[in-house]
């Protein structure tokens, strides 16, 4: 399943205007944790996050979306993110494309993170952490 928040946004500052927006694909298997992120990326930011929900879907979709940025959960109903990761990573269309895995056992994963120069993010993050790490990432 995708699914997409849509707000129109009056407060846009002149810079997210006149920057393109980066495109974000979101694999979380918990809906209300994707909303949340989407939320948070899509709030008077230069991003377009797309939530997806099936991880057996997301080369599909990463395929045709070529997004500029991959936010995975690493506990994922059937695949785990680093797995998911490596086969995104496979594609040649998809293997330029940064990553930041998300999880609640960071320190388990660190050295799967390293190994691929993945980026990690603690759950439960806060919202400034999300956005710095995405904006440091997309540097």
């Amino acid at each position: 399943m995708v699914y997409s928040i849509h707000r129109k946004r009056y407060f846009m500052s002149q810079n997210v205007l006149s920057t393109k927006l980066k495109k974000i694909l979101v694999i979380e298997d918990d809906i209300s944790i994707g909303e949340v992120i989407q939320l948070i990326l899509s709030q008077d930011t230069a991003y377009k996050p797309l939530v997806i929900d099936n991880p057996h879907k997301a080369v599909e979709i990463a395929k045709k979306l070529q997004p500029d940025l991959f936010i995975i959960d690493y506990h994922l109903s059937g695949i785990d993110g680093i797995h998911l990761y490596d086969e995104m990573h496979s594609s040649s269309e998809l293997q330029t494309i940064p990553a930041i895995i998300t999880t609640a056992s960071l320190e388990s994963h660190t050295q799967e993170l390293e190994e691929r120069g993945l980026v990690g993010l603690a759950k439960p993050f806060d919202m400034d952490d999300l956005l710095e790490t995405v904006r440091q990432v997309l540097l």
